[in-house]
C-alpha cells in the first residue's frame, strides 16, 4: 500500500510525501492491460488528472501495461515502437516512446511492458513506457 498527497507533477498525476507498506515476499502481481500506442497515457479524467494531449481512450497513466510494435528508432535509454496508430513522436517521427537499456534494432516487431507515463518534451507532455526489467522487452519476430 502507497500513502501520501495527490499533486500534479510534469503534467502526471503523483503522490508526494509517500510512505510506502511492502507486501510479503510470493504477493501477485497484477498482469499488464494490452492496449495500442495512441491510447497509452488516455484522455484527462479531470483538471485535477490530466491525460495526454493527442491520447485516445481511458485514463490510464500509473498502469501496468503491455504494448507490442515495431521499432522505428532507437536513442541512448530508449526506442519508439509504432503499432500502426501513427501516435506522433518528438523531431516529427512516429511511435510511442519507451525507457529501456536492452539493445534492440530498427525494423524489430517487440511486446513491451511496463509503466504507463508522460514527460514533457519541451512545452509538449508526451507518452512513455517504464521498463521495469530487461525481460519487459520481448522479441517477436
Amino acid at each position: 500500500n502507497v500513502f501520501g498527497r495527490l499533486a500534479v507533477v510534469d503534467g502526471e498525476r503523483a503522490l508526494t510525501d509517500t510512505q510506502v507498506y511492502v507486501f510479503p515476499a510470493g504477493a501477485a502481481v497484477p498482469a499488464p492491460l494490452h492496449i495500442v500506442g495512441k491510447a497509452v497515457g488516455g484522455r484527462s479524467l479531470n483538471q485535477f488528472t490530466p491525460g495526454v494531449p493527442g491520447s485516445s481512450g481511458t485514463y490510464n497513466l500509473g498502469l501496468l501495461i503491455s504494448v507490442s510494435g515495431r521499432v522505428t528508432a532507437t536513442g541512448t535509454g530508449c526506442f519508439w515502437l509504432d503499432d500502426g496508430s501513427g501516435r506522433e513522436a518528438e523531431g516529427g517521427g512516429t511511435g510511442l516512446k519507451v525507457e529501456s537499456a536492452v539493445p534492440v534494432s530498427v525494423g524489430q516487431m517487440l511486446k513491451v511492458t511496463g509503466i504507463s507515463a508522460a514527460y514533457v518534451d519541451g512545452s509538449t507532455v508526451r507518452s512513455v513506457v517504464l521498463t521495469r526489467k530487461a525481460q519487459d522487452v520481448a522479441v517477436l519476430d
